[in-house]
């Protein structure tokens, strides 16, 4: 019989590739898993605070309500204000009366974050210690 192929492409046929790079890799890899799983779990132990008592705040809390837009109406306590200076006048002097008094921010969803901010600057200039923000959800 006569053979069409050389002898040089019949051998190449019979090539295999080299596999001791990966199984080099594949036990590199299984000897970091086995050192790694086996580390001890470190935990540092915390002294918390504990507070002697708790009291809660006493009567209403203040609630600040901010615009949505510039140029738009600040409610404290159900009295509205058009200006900004009026409102941190009022909120000052509700304030002075008690250095806990809670201060409410109540903010409509679809205001900016701008609003939030300026009301915080209000109470801070107020001198409110804690403030709580009061948001409603978007209806979707």
């Amino acid at each position: 019989m006569i053979n069409a192929m050389p002898d040089d492409t019949a051998a190449d046929d019979n090539v295999l590739p080299n596999l001791t790079p990966l199984i080099d890799v594949v036990f590199m890899l299984i000897v970091f898993l086995l050192l790694t799983a086996n580390t001890a779990q470190y935990a540092v132990t915390v002294d918390l605070p504990e507070a002697s008592a708790a009291v809660p705040s006493e009567g209403e809390a203040l609630v600040l309500q901010a615009p949505e837009a510039d140029g738009g109406t600040w409610v404290l306590d159900g009295q509205r204000y058009d200006d900004v200076t009026i409102v941190r006048q009022a909120l000052k002097q509700a304030m002075s009366g008690d250095e806990d008094q809670a201060l409410v921010i109540a903010i409509d969803a679809a205001a900016s974050s701008q609003r939030l901010i300026d009301a915080m600057d209000i109470a801070t200039e107020a001198g409110a210690k804690a403030v709580d923000i009061s948001t409603e959800k978007r209806g979707e």
